[in-house]
């Protein structure tokens, strides 16, 4: 264990006690295998380059299997491999359909193509979504919304996501779920001023406190991730987590994700695919991937499934 695991390790102790069930696995869960669904922060390109800082081998070749997303983080547990980074593994035994820009309803279908090839008693889900729901509300509104009828309809959202975690229970599976960033926080939110940074937290929040009071309270079937809070940890205190820059995008911006590398060519002077937590103005990168995998492996690992 490096001493930046080791350091998030020790940062997270406090997340992880906070929530997510008290109780621990009778016998140890091992799902058969992954499957992952949500937006960018869950998906691949078919050639295995991320939504986030992709990492690179001595010869400058694409390494997909470091510096990984937070589905890699809990597959990697049980030594499973996403077939747009197998690696040497002999089978893929995770599967993600999550897709750049998805919302809400995009997840709902993610979910109908799986369910048309079938859900599997020993399946352990990973999806997070949210993100592009709250950008399309504060993108689409007219100079008649208020503030309510945007709050109103992100609440609606996180309810219907939280109907589609409650319904994967109801297939069979068992789901990690984690609540969308802050989009306020981002580097985006802070481009835009306090006042719509502000709002941007506020549509967020309504989003995650909808799908936390709705999804399906019991650590039996459901393990939340409270990526938010995570994040704005990260924020609030970064070198707490081993971050030297919390507010500013790595990659620069004529290497717009997927195609930012961890090379001089794509990162900003300075920044650091590692200790920096934003990639762009919207998504994280590395660290935050880390730092959330970190907590959905342990619910996986000690949620009572």
């Amino acid at each position: 264990m490096n001493a930046f695991t080791r350091l998030a390790t020790l940062c997270l102790a406090a997340v992880l006690a906070a929530c997510g069930g008290g109780t621990s696995q009778v016998e140890a869960f091992v799902p058969t295998r992954i499957l992952a669904f949500g937006d960018e922060h869950s998906s691949f390109t078919a050639d295995g380059r991320k939504y986030s800082v992709n990492a690179l081998k001595a010869d400058g070749t694409l390494d997909c299997e470091n510096n990984p997303l937070w589905i890699q983080v809990v597959a990697s547990v049980y030594g499973y491999r996403f077939a747009q980074c197998q690696g040497d593994a002999t089978e893929a035994r995770a599967v993600t359909r999550a897709a750049p820009g998805a919302t809400v309803a995009d997840v709902q279908a993610q979910i109908d193509a799986q369910q048309a090839q079938g859900f599997e008693p020993k399946d352990l889900v990973l999806v997070m979504a949210g993100l592009n729901d709250v950008l399309q509300i504060h993108a689409a509104r007219t100079p008649a919304d208020t503030e309510e009828v945007l709050l109103a309809r992100a609440r609606e959202r996180g309810v219907v996501m939280a109907q589609q975690v409650n319904r994967m229970v109801g297939l069979g599976a068992k789901v990690i779920v984690a609540t969308m960033p802050d989009v306020g926080i981002t580097p985006y939110a802070r481009s835009l001023g306090a006042a719509e940074a502000g709002l941007l937290s506020r549509l967020s929040s309504a989003f995650n406190g909808r799908l936390r009071v709705n999804i399906l309270n019991d650590g039996r079937f459901i393990g939340l991730v409270l990526a938010d809070e995570t994040l704005q940890s990260a924020v609030q205190v970064p070198s707490a987590f081993g971050l030297t820059n919390a507010t500013d995008a790595a990659c620069k911006a004529e290497s717009p994700l997927p195609d930012c590398r961890a090379d001089a060519a794509s990162l900003v002077t300075g920044a650091s695919a590692i200790t920096w937590l934003w990639a762009d103005g919207r998504r994280f990168g590395m660290a935050g991937h880390r730092q959330i995998g970190s907590i959905a492996a342990s619910r996986a690992q000690n949620n009572p499934f």
